[in-house]
């Protein structure tokens, strides 16, 4: 009980609250952007160069699995 007067009279519980809903925000708009959800972020070609390692990947993986 004091606990939660203390965190009222301080504004510690509005920024808990406000920090909650930053990270459901973002964590919804991002859908599973883990870059994006960390503060980062990627440059076109960036994510072009992953993309062509991906596609790699997933074609070496298809080799094995067909094996």
């Amino acid at each position: 009980m004091l606990r939660r007067l203390f965190e009222y009279l301080t504004l510690a519980d509005y920024d808990a609250a406000n920090e909650q809903a930053n990270r459901k925000i973002v964590a919804r708009f991002t859908r599973g952007n883990i870059y994006l959800k960390n503060g980062l972020y990627m440059t076109r070609s960036a994510m072009d160069a992953q993309s062509e390692r991906g596609g790699r990947a997933v074609a070496r993986l298809q080799k094995k699995v067909a094996s």
